[in-house]
């Protein structure tokens, strides 16, 4: 048995054994308070998937606090005041502008769609074109579970773009790669400036794939 795979065997162990365990008095206290507060539903996917028991599982490892939280999540009995927060991994080149990676700036790159279902804040079949930064996701979910702002977060709460999808806002999304290399992307332009000192500008409005470098 390789390395790798003793490790993942000792994580889904003590996740099982241990760690879902923390969370459940937490979770039985806000059930008690008196003004009910959103569950936060968050999907994830992953290549080790099956080692976890209500997904398949194996038959060395044992996860039941998790199986108990999944078959409390696959009945939904909180469904009408949770907020669901779906995103994949953000993109790859294939080819595009003669590359093959995902680690760029580019517009291929660092896009990822975002979903988002509030009760009470989003309206069915809503979208929004203004491009925001993950960031945003948890003093957003703090916003909205009217939690405290954490003020050290970095991070801009967007839930005005949940009951709105075309008001106007003061935010662009950022994207750093490596040291000093950043992208700037409004609903329009994209601009990176790289640490040696290079720079690019798009305009998507004619430009959506990033062709003409209007800072070259």
């Amino acid at each position: 048995m390789d390395t790798e795979m003793m490790r993942r065997r000792v994580f889904f162990k003590m996740m099982g054994l241990g760690a879902a365990t923390a969370l459940l008095p937490r979770w039985a206290l806000a059930a008690s308070e008196a003004k009910p507060q959103p569950n936060v539903l968050f999907i994830s996917t992953d290549d080790l998937n099956d080692w976890v028991g209500c997904l398949g599982g194996r038959s060395d490892i044992n996860t039941p606090n998790i199986d108990r939280l999944a078959k409390r999540g696959v009945l939904f009995t909180n469904a009408h005041n949770t907020v669901i927060v779906f995103w994949p991994d953000h993109g790859y080149h294939f080819g595009e502008k003669h590359h093959m990676a995902k680690r760029l700036l580019w517009e291929r790159a660092t896009r990822v769609p975002l979903i988002v279902v509030a009760p009470g804040i989003t309206k069915p079949g809503g979208q929004c074109a203004r491009p925001v930064n993950l960031m945003a996701l948890y003093p957003t979910l703090v916003g909205l579970c009217g939690l405290p702002p954490q003020k050290k977060i970095e991070g801009d709460n967007i839930a005005a773009l949940l009951r709105d999808p075309d008001v106007q806002l003061d935010h662009v999304a950022i994207t750093t790669h490596t040291k000093a290399s950043h992208s700037i992307r409004d609903q329009r332009w994209r601009y990176i400036r790289y640490v040696n000192g290079d720079e690019e500008l798009y305009d998507h409005e004619t430009d959506p794939d990033e062709w003409n470098n209007l800072a070259a």
